[in-house]
């Protein structure tokens, strides 16, 4: 279940990020300027799909994990674009605190296999 929900935030994470990419929707005035970071945010977030695509898979095989992640996907950009238009500024604080999630619960999985 914590795969999941992992998972989950990585796609979250991805689909803020490739929002953010884009020079007119960003709300970073660095992101604006230097597209050096902003391609940085691009491989980065498609890394964090493609990571969120095998968790989905090793939860529940590659014939199920498949249509999964794309209703995954499909949740959280609609879910992203539906707060980046009724609530800007705390946007970004949702995009933030899912990275955040994300890598706590990655640092978990990580301690529960190790254990």
């Amino acid at each position: 279940m914590l795969a999941i929900i992992v998972a989950s935030a990585f796609l979250y994470a991805s689909c803020f990020g490739f929002y953010q990419w884009n020079r007119r929707r960003t709300g970073f005035e660095r992101l604006r300027t230097d597209a050096r970071l902003r391609r940085a945010v691009l491989a980065l977030s498609w890394g964090l799909a493609i990571i969120s695509l095998v968790m989905f898979a090793a939860a529940s095989g590659w014939a199920r994990g498949v249509p999964i992640w794309l209703g995954g996907l499909t949740i959280a950009g609609a879910a992203n674009l539906v707060s980046a238009s009724l609530f800007p500024k705390p946007h970004l604080a949702g995009g933030v605190f899912s990275v955040a999630l994300a890598i706590i619960g990655a640092a978990s999985l990580m301690l529960r296999v190790g254990s």
